[in-house]
């Protein structure tokens, strides 16, 4: 008994927080012009944030995680606006390669980079995106000079991978 007690007081409290909030509540014409100038800036703040979140999330596309999250404000009308918001992507290297790396990162830097006013963290993420681009463009530029170098036969690689170096090609010619 007591138990249905406890969860009717329970009830009883959130439905007079409920009632209470819905009678602070007021319509339109019954704001001040201070509340009504307030509404305007955060109907547009709302508008704002809405389309820059947006950006991000379309421009990201298949890395984007989850969804968007929004920070709230209540209005002088008793509705919620957004007034900030964010959408988390996934930022690690590819696992296939440096080449996929560099889409990838040229991907992440387009998407913080898509909102028309980016904010100092969209500017930062599109900062490491770039110096992840970098990174994979070295380590592929690597395995490309590595590659030649081997197709070129003048180095090769031991049974532990060692990479090793082959005689150059004039000693080879004495030798023939």
């Amino acid at each position: 008994m007591d138990a249905i007690t406890n969860t009717l007081n329970k009830l009883y409290v959130h439905n007079t927080h409920t009632i209470t909030h819905l009678s602070n509540v007021k319509s339109y014409s019954e704001l001040s012009d201070q509340e009504k100038a307030e509404l305007r800036k955060l109907k547009e703040l709302d508008a704002h944030v809405r389309q820059h979140e947006q950006a991000h999330r379309t421009a990201a596309g298949e890395l984007v995680i989850g969804t968007t999250h929004y920070d709230y404000k209540t209005g002088p009308d008793g509705q919620r606006y957004a007034v900030s918001g964010d959408v988390k992507i996934e930022t690690s290297k590819a696992s296939s390669g440096p080449a996929e790396t560099i889409v990838k990162a040229m991907k992440i830097r387009m998407a913080a980079l898509a909102p028309s006013d980016p904010s100092s963290q969209d500017r930062n993420v599109a900062a490491q995106a770039m110096q992840m681009e970098q990174e994979a463009q070295l380590q592929l530029a690597k395995q490309k000079t590595e590659n030649s170098e081997f197709l070129n036969g003048t180095v090769s690689y031991n049974k532990s991978g060692k990479k090793i170096g082959l005689p150059n090609e004039s000693i080879f010619n004495i030798i023939v």
